[in-house]
């Protein structure tokens, strides 16, 4: 841009505002379903079914917080059974 061809900034800055909330809103979808399915919250995983780029998703703090919520809110997939102790050896 130069003086005398002044651009178009106030558009680009806007057409950027929206393509970042579109990419918000499809992430905050893809996060409803994978808790509903039951699925592990990853970084990855939720790159993937949103599609958003794993460099938007770490550098949103909102999203990122929200990731690590929906995770962290999840119950416990392991196994809350104890093993059975080992025979002992003769």
């Amino acid at each position: 841009m130069t003086a005398s061809k002044p651009g178009n900034l106030a558009n680009l800055q806007k057409a950027g505002a929206a393509r970042s909330a579109a990419t918000a809103a499809r992430v905050e979808a893809a996060l409803d379903r994978m808790l509903r399915a039951g699925q592990p919250v990853t970084f990855r995983g939720t790159a993937a079914a949103a599609p958003a780029s794993l460099d938007f998703l770490y550098r949103t703090p909102s999203i990122r917080q929200g990731s690590s919520n929906s995770a962290a809110s999840r119950p416990a997939t392991r196994s809350t059974t104890t093993p059975a102790p080992a025979s002992p050896v003769t």
